[in-house]
């Protein structure tokens, strides 16, 4: 069962945080709203302990990287800074200090399943390292699979699910997967590397395809083709590390 999130919505567009809201009540988690205003929302995060603050920066400005470091500083929440207009030198910042800077979602229905994926799919993390046990990891790449529209009843799902954790494991990069990670694979999964190669493919090919559906694909995600079955295993296997050391992803 996964972790209910204490999540604090900011925003001065109430319409926008009042969906942002309603969505994660209605996957089961505590969200408020709150004014996006730095003095008082950092009272706010003092007083409410949230696990997840999502800010709505529809206008660029650089007093909120004073803010999210001041928030930083006190509590050890994710933050979310949602942006229609991206803003090179915000982006930088906020990658400094592990703020994930993100485009504005155009459906507010996926984003309770970004919220969990970016936090370990409903199992919050520290930022000391810790053990992640196989058992975790797998349901993990589970749900991070599912996230990206790539289900059970494509085969390239478990081959896909094989060499994710392949890579996590051993730490191999993307170069090695003809060579290592596919036969690897199709031994596990008594096939062959070719039919792995293609299953993968054919998997990610199906997900990218109904992208617009997926909520994975929307965040942060290169958008103008379909990531190489190399690139795929990779993203997933360093954003699973990220979760096992406790390291903020973005």
């Amino acid at each position: 069962m996964k972790k209910q999130l204490r999540v604090i919505v900011a925003d001065n567009d109430d319409a926008f945080a009042a969906k942002c809201a309603a969505g994660l009540h209605h996957a089961g988690d505590w969200a408020i709203l709150r004014c996006q205003q730095p003095h008082l929302l950092l009272q706010a995060v003092r007083v409410e302990h949230p696990d997840v603050l999502i800010l709505n920066l529809t206008v660029p400005t650089m007093e909120f990287p004073q803010f999210t470091n001041e928030v930083l500083r006190y509590s050890d929440l994710r933050i979310i800074a949602f942006y229609r207009e991206k803003n090179d030198a915000l982006q930088r910042i906020f990658e400094e200090q592990g703020v994930r800077y993100v485009p504005m979602p155009e459906d507010e229905n996926g984003l309770p399943d970004f919220v969990h994926l970016l936090c370990g799919g409903g199992s919050f993390p520290q930022r000391e390292p810790a053990f992640m046990p196989d058992t975790d990891a797998e349901a993990f790449v589970t749900r991070f699979l599912y996230s990206f529209g790539i289900s059970t009843h494509l085969q390239g799902f478990h081959y896909l699910r094989c060499a994710i954790l392949l890579v996590y494991a051993q730490g191999r990069c993307r170069y090695s997967m003809m060579h290592c990670i596919y036969p690897e694979v199709a031994e596990k999964m008594h096939s062959t590397a070719a039919r792995v190669e293609r299953a993968i493919r054919h998997a990610i090919s199906h997900a990218w395809e109904n992208a617009e559906t997926a909520p994975g694909w929307q965040y942060g995600l290169p958008g103008t083709r379909r990531m190489t079955n190399s690139e795929f295993i990779a993203f997933a296997a360093d954003w699973l590390r990220s979760e096992r050391t406790g390291r903020r992803y973005g």
